[in-house]
């Protein structure tokens, strides 16, 4: 299990940056993805805080649930890079993210934020999937989704 952890640190620390790279640095806007995706902000000092490392661990092990809820992660930190959506957010986007959230530099918060845009759950604590994917399909959108799927 550790093992494989260090292994998609691992993959993840060098194979991010090169991607971002290549994609160049846009300005990131939140309000691209409304209607579309759901949002993960992951806030965190780095990516190597334990809050954090622990919060992906939880998450990698369901990626098909948040693929089938259309969920996307955006990692905001205030020491490293940050990146959402395979492509890396400047330093000001995440200042502004930062302010507009009301989250204090140095801490943890993992905030929910649905199709429409709006703030749907906020956590300075591990957020287990089994609690966010019972959010968001009680949330009628997603129900008329599911419906939609025949689920």
């Amino acid at each position: 299990m550790l093992a494989k952890i260090v292994f998609n640190i691992l993959i993840l620390s060098l194979f991010v940056p090169l991607m971002l790279q290549a994609q160049g640095h846009n300005e990131f806007q939140l309000s691209v993805y409304r209607w579309e995706n759901r949002l993960l902000l992951v806030f965190a000092p780095s990516q190597e805080s334990a809050d954090h490392k622990i919060q992906m661990e939880e998450l990698n092990n369901r990626t098909e649930g948040l693929l089938d809820r259309n969920l996307k992660l955006i990692h905001l930190f205030r020491e490293d890079t940050s990146f959402g959506d395979g492509r890396e957010i400047d330093k000001e986007a995440v200042n502004g993210l930062y302010q507009k959230y009301d989250v204090k530099p140095g801490s943890y918060r993992i905030i929910l934020i649905g199709k429409d845009g709006t703030e749907k759950l906020r956590k300075s604590t591990l957020l287990e999937t089994d609690e966010l994917f019972g959010l968001i399909d009680s949330m009628p959108m997603r129900q008329r989704e599911m419906k939609q799927d025949g689920k």
